[in-house]
């Protein structure tokens, strides 16, 4: 909610151009995202999948309210300023 989180960040792993995967750790807890990129109809497609040990407790409350009021707009914006500047470096 706008509070700045700093990250150590390692990549795990480095197909390119087709797959990028990095943990991501606030001390606390780790992370790991994965990003698959593919051809789709002349654009490209963006899996991203993010795994981490939790409780199930936690899980469920981020599943249901953390998720959709917090952190899904947060990803989608961020997701959106990704998009927008390989596209920018494309043209």
């Amino acid at each position: 909610m706008g509070k700045l989180v700093e990250n150590d960040v390692r990549v795990v792993e480095c197909q390119s151009p087709s797959r990028l995967c990095f943990t991501a750790s606030d001390g606390k807890q780790e992370f790991l995202q994965e990003f698959t990129f593919r051809s789709d109809n002349g654009g490209t497609s963006l899996e991203r999948r993010v795994s981490a040990e939790m409780n199930p407790i936690m899980v469920l409350l981020l599943k249901l309210v953390l998720g959709p009021l917090v952190a899904n707009p947060s990803m989608n914006k961020s997701l959106g300023n990704l998009k927008a500047k390989l596209e920018s470096q494309g043209s």
